[in-house]
């Protein structure tokens, strides 16, 4: 226990060597954050961690079952020692045992059983395994039942019985209680040895008749079912395949040459023959080849049903077998004008053409007639890889005329026609998509119909053409349904320029309250009138320009006068380009006019001059005086500027 130093009451406060003393003792028991000597154990309850790393990486606890001690960060978990052991809780058997420079030990209750050495693994006790691999310049070799481990270059299994007798693997199985064998033998002696063969158990109570030889030379002979005569043979020397006898001169039913490799397929009733012979090169396929046989043929079958059929009129027939009835197809191919192939019915009269250009550039289909030097093409492909239908331009994109379909090899897709539809997209039954468009495997936008109409644009911003309703509409392309509220035309940074409208435009809500359906801008004359008569009157200056934004009317005019004219009574200024209204109840005029500047207006009892609105015209008002004013409150050279609004009829 820590002893510390204290003062009660005012006295003294404590010396710098007191303060000091009782930190030192506080920490008498303590371990410091940057380390210490612990002279005691350390205990952490179940799952309190001993943690260490920034990230938790490494951690060491006790859940109350298992003990664990566990990396959960990056890196390796690294035990290092020079002589590493894993052993029981007591510490008096060891698992695996891990030396410096040394082996590596597995054990079996405490007894090893594998250990690494400098040349590979040491197995004490019988290894059981799956699967067997041997590589590199090692082998395995049994001579009389004793393992020996030798280095060898050309092999690396070896089984030797130390004997000159013949040598037997057995394969067992056991299947429903019965074994079956078979045997792998190597002849040992005579003029056959060195031999090998293949021996099954026959199922007929224990006898193990031979089914492969291949004999010390390299022939091979395989055997009938009592494994007595070889029935097919290889003969290595001759290079000959037959099946029969087994000698080294098999009958035709199959007989390959070096000098014309043939099979010969011979009938022994009727003695008629076709083969298939190589000569340099070639392959012939020779039906009947000692045309013996009348109404032969070459068929090719499918299912048991002829595919393709050659008579020996050489009709070729696809799908039939008839040449009278079944409308046979002859196939000709005509090298004399740079090849082709020629299609032709002997029903109909008709055939069509494929012919190559001389220098093999271009494919072509035609039709036409038998015998007609006329053909119209209907389709090429081009020497750059173009399909082109109806023509033989592959720049349809810039005609002016002309008419066609083109893919070129690049996969654009070309239509040109005529004073008519150049593409028409038909989608059947459900509403969706008619066309879709593609960026790098991810769809940006499409064409699609929905109840008879048409909408189109990219994820949930579209527009849909609503028909029935003779109006455009935003559209959420995405649900296929619209979208209210929520689309904008245009952006501040790109902006559309002139919006031309017949009719209004509602502003923040869908009622007649929020119709905006006028705007107009433009020039007015303004006309002094005395008593309504404006003539004599001249200016220097007469002009005004106006706004309407709905039923307001903005207005401004200036007028200089050169000549006041020699009418009397009333002022007021005409030409106006809207009546104004009467919308308030009590009043007339709905306006405010303000004069913005006057000189050489002579009216004394109203300095200020006022002006109000009626119908169309200008009322010029003394308001002190009560009255018009008049010609008299004008001159000759008056000047007036003035602005104001109304709400027009």
């Amino acid at each position: 226990m820590a002893t510390l130093v204290t003062r009660s009451g005012k006295g003294s406060p404590l010396t710098h060597a007191e303060v000091d003393a009782n930190f030192t003792n506080l920490n008498t028991d303590k371990l410091e954050l940057s380390g210490g000597t612990m002279t005691g154990n350390l205990s952490f309850g179940d799952n309190d961690k001993a943690i260490f790393g920034a990230g938790s990486d490494l951690q060491i606890y006790h859940t109350g079952s298992q003990s664990f001690i566990r990396d959960v960060g990056t890196g390796d978990l690294r035990l290092c020692g020079d002589d590493l052991q894993l052993r029981n809780a007591a510490t008096n058997e060891r698992y695996v045992s891990c030396v410096s420079d040394g082996a590596v030990t597995l054990y079996y209750d405490n007894l090893a059983k594998l250990a690494t050495t400098s040349t590979g693994v040491d197995i004490t006790g019988t290894l059981t395994s799956d699967g067997l691999t041997v590589d590199g310049t090692s082998a395995i070799e049994l001579v009389s039942g004793k393992t020996v481990t030798t280095p060898h270059t050309d092999y690396n299994l070896l089984l030797d019985n130390g004997s000159d007798t013949e040598f037997v693997i057995r394969l067992d199985s056991v299947f429903s209680g019965s074994i079956g064998s078979s045997h792998i033998k190597q002849i040992s002696e005579g003029t056959n040895r060195g031999a090998l063969v293949f021996a099954t158990e026959n199922g007929s109570g224990g006898t193990v008749p031979d089914r492969l030889k291949i004999d010390y030379n390299g022939d091979i002979s395989f055997y009938e079912d009592t494994g007595t005569t070889a029935k097919f043979f290889w003969d290595a020397s001759a290079e000959r395949l037959g099946i029969g006898d087994g000698t080294n001169t098999p009958p035709r039913t199959l007989h390959l040459k070096n000098d014309v490799p043939s099979i010969r397929l011979t009938d022994s009733t009727a003695n008629d023959y076709a083969e298939v012979v190589s000569t340099d090169g070639d392959l012939f396929l020779r039906a009947d080849h000692g045309n013996t046989h009348a109404g032969s043929r070459l068929s090719l079958q499918v299912d048991g049903t002829d595919a393709l059929y050659i008579d020996d009129s050489l009709n070729v027939g696809i799908g039939t077998t008839s040449s009278a009835s079944g409308g046979s197809i002859k196939l000709n191919v005509n090298g004399s004008s740079g090849g082709g192939i020629q299609l032709t019915s002997n029903n109909n009269g008709g055939s069509a053409i494929i012919p190559l250009t001389a220098g093999g550039q271009s494919f072509y289909t035609f039709t036409g007639a038998i015998g007609s030097e006329t053909y119209t093409e209907r389709m090429r492909i081009d020497s750059s890889g173009n399909l082109l239908v109806g023509t033989t331009d592959g720049t349809l994109y810039d005609n002016t005329t002309g008419s066609g379909f083109a893919v070129t090899s690049a996969g654009r897709i070309y239509n040109a026609v005529t004073s008519n539809s150049a593409q028409i997209l038909n989608r059947m039954s459900s509403d969706g998509d008619i066309v879709q468009f593609r960026k790098d495997g991810t769809t940006v936008g499409s064409i699609a119909a929905k109840s008879g109409e048409m909408y189109l644009g990219s994820a949930n911003t579209g527009v849909r053409f609503y028909d029935a309703g003779d109006a455009i509409t935003p559209f959420d392309v995405t649900g296929a349904t619209g979208r209210d509220n929520a689309i904008d035309i245009g952006v501040s940074s790109t902006r559309f320029k002139d919006l031309y409208l017949s009719g209004g435009v509602y502003l923040g809500g869908t009622g007649s309250a929020n119709k905006l359906d006028d705007y107009e801008e433009g020039t007015w004359t303004p006309t002094l009138r005395f008593n309504q008569n404006a003539s004599g009157i001249t200016y220097s200056t007469q002009d005004g320009q106006y706004t309407k934004i709905g039923n307001m009317v903005y207005i401004n005019g200036i007028i200089l006068l050169t000549s006041k004219g020699s009418n009397t009574g009333a002022a007021t200024i005409a030409g106006l380009p809207f009546s104004t209204g009467d919308y308030l109840t009590g009043t007339s005029h709905e306006n405010a006019i303000v004069w913005n500047y006057w000189s050489d207006y002579t009216d004394t009892a109203d300095p200020s001059p006022r002006m109000y609105i009626s119908g169309s015209t200008i009322i010029l008002w003394s308001h002190l005086g009560g009255t018009n004013a008049t010609n008299a409150d004008f001159s000759n050279v008056t000047s007036m500027r003035f602005s104001g609004w109304y709400m027009a009829s």
